[in-house]
């Protein structure tokens, strides 16, 4: 018996190794962690951020660093032009560990858009996506 869902069995992780962005502007490749070395981090240096990407897939999952440190952001994700959710660096337990979390399940396997943005305010702030998790 399956520890997680079956939907999660064929599970793929895609990095900047494999991504091409449709566009990107404010995130750049980077050398992040040791568990998932292929990332992005946010540029401080940029004016807009923001990140595009299609995928096929039916369920979604982002694979971010977590730390206790108070210059780490939050992004917010829309798949298909409609909001998926919001996901912060910062937790006042965290290590500069990597965290999954389910953006989006569907039964239909087909493609979609992924938009990536800072939230108004985090601007500013760091923010370090590790890989995506698709099937």
């Amino acid at each position: 018996m399956p520890i997680y869902d079956v939907a999660f069995k064929d599970m793929k992780l895609i990095d900047s190794t494999m991504l091409l962005p449709i566009s990107m502007k404010g995130f750049k490749k980077a050398n992040t962690i040791e568990e998932f070395p292929n990332g992005w981090v946010k540029d401080w240096d940029a004016e807009e951020v923001y990140f595009k990407f299609s995928l096929s897939f039916k369920n979604l999952f982002i694979i971010y660093k977590e730390a206790n440190n108070k210059s780490e952001g939050s992004i917010s994700i829309s798949i298909d032009g409609k909001k998926a959710g919001i996901y912060s660096g910062y937790r006042i337990f965290g290590w500069n560990n990597p965290v999954a979390k389910l953006v989006y399940s569907e039964k239909i396997y087909k493609e979609h858009i992924i938009e990536i943005t800072m939230i108004q305010g985090d601007e500013k702030k760091d923010f370090t996506i590790l890989a995506f998790g698709y099937c």
